[in-house]
């Protein structure tokens, strides 16, 4: 799908409407609050996951993916996956972003996308394995978060050697995924950090009508803005301005209140 949305269009808290697939939701922080943060990380994890061998790790399936003959493995799609396994998380995820109804045809597996009309149901669009990855993509960019680029699938030699290549590849991102996580970034804390100390007028009973996209985007020139101030800071009270850790302002005042 052509991109018709740009970062000018995601600072709107308008939906998007998403060709033959549906109107897009772009949550507020209340929204996650109603669904609970715990269960908006699934809808991430979700959207961004690479290969249904993630999502079978994450999600405590791997038992299950390895039990599958290999030509079903090889051929089974994310979509189909989440389908049979959790399909709770499927329809909690459609309905959350989209803003239309949604309803599973037990035919063909589809969801279709409508809207009551007239006592008639108007169809919009349809979720399918096909546009599937399209989807998990726009959702992340509304977000304002780097949309995936999805694996294809890996063929191997024999069984032996698939099960050694996935265990060393599970190690290698559990590793990476360390290495990545910061409590100081977590959204609890920099929703802590933007209502205490911002100045524009954002404050712990107003920020929760900000979407996602908007506050992630206002938190990170937040972030410039103090840095701004503490170099601004750091070159009014330091005699150098090379090193950070020139900046101590009590020794300043002292030198110069002895000069």
């Amino acid at each position: 799908m052509e991109d018709i949305y740009e970062a000018y269009d995601y600072l709107c808290d308008e939906p998007y409407y998403l060709p033959k697939i549906g109107t897009i939701h772009n949550p507020t922080l209340r929204d996650i609050r109603k669904i609970t943060y715990a269960v908006f990380t699934i809808y991430l994890n979700m959207c961004s996951t690479k290969s249904v061998q993630d999502y079978c790790k994450t999600f405590s399936l791997q038992e299950f993916y390895d039990s599958m003959p290999e030509e079903q493995r090889q051929n089974i799609s994310l979509y189909e996956i989440i389908l049979l396994c959790t399909p709770q998380f499927l329809f909690g995820l459609l309905n959350f972003f989209i803003e239309e109804d949604i309803e599973l045809d037990s035919e063909t597996f589809q969801f279709i996308v409508y809207k009551e009309k007239n006592t008639t149901k108007e169809i919009v669009g349809m979720v399918t394995k096909e546009n599937f990855d399209t989807l998990r993509n726009q959702i992340l960019k509304i977000l304002g978060l780097k949309p995936v680029g999805i694996e294809k699938k890996k063929k191997y030699k024999n069984e032996r050697v698939r099960r050694l290549c996935e265990k060393i590849e599970r190690e290698k991102a559990k590793n990476e995924q360390a290495k990545k996580v910061n409590d100081d970034y977590s959204l609890e804390n920099m929703i802590r950090k933007y209502c205490t100390y911002n100045n524009v007028g954002i404050n712990i009973l107003n920020v929760w009508d900000m979407t996602f996209y908007q506050f992630n985007v206002m938190f990170s020139e937040y972030n410039t803005s103090r840095q701004i101030t503490f170099n601004d800071s750091m070159a009014a009270n330091s005699y150098s301005f090379k090193e950070s850790g020139d900046y101590k302002p009590a020794l300043w005042i002292k030198k110069s209140s002895e000069n």
